[in-house]
């Protein structure tokens, strides 16, 4: 581009972005109003805070697998939110951690005719 002022705010070179819903807001801004539970993968709120549930993959997976104690919450609750954050397309395993949170959301009914909670917050969208 012939100019060192150059800054790109992206999440790496391969953001799965297949499908539109991967990468959009499902619930929307407003929407987030309605949600009485959040499940937070890969973002940081807070400057990276630990959000109590757990920091690596394996909590992931025990909430998929239905072992761990936030999965009844997120089960029971009238409008689950998951937020995957846009740092997790920088991790070699985002594929293991995918799989995770797309069995959560089938699992948990994250996604229903009237409510669509599942969320990804990618930087370089247009």
């Amino acid at each position: 581009m012939g100019s060192n002022n150059i800054w790109c705010e992206g999440t790496g070179m391969n953001p799965n972005a297949d499908l539109r819903s991967g990468y959009l807001m499902n619930t929307s801004i407003a929407g987030l109003e309605k949600a009485d539970v959040f499940l937070l993968v890969g973002t940081q709120p807070r400057l990276e805070a630990d959000m109590h549930v757990g920091t690596g993959p394996q909590k992931l997976l025990e909430i998929a697998e239905r072992r761990h104690p936030f999965y009844s919450t997120l089960a029971n609750a009238k409008n689950p939110v998951i937020i995957v954050g846009a740092r997790l397309f920088e991790r070699q395993d985002k594929g293991t951690i995918f799989s995770a949170v797309e069995t959560i959301a089938a699992n948990a009914k994250v996604v229903r005719p009237y409510w669509n909670g599942l969320n990804a917050l990618i930087l370089n969208v247009a």
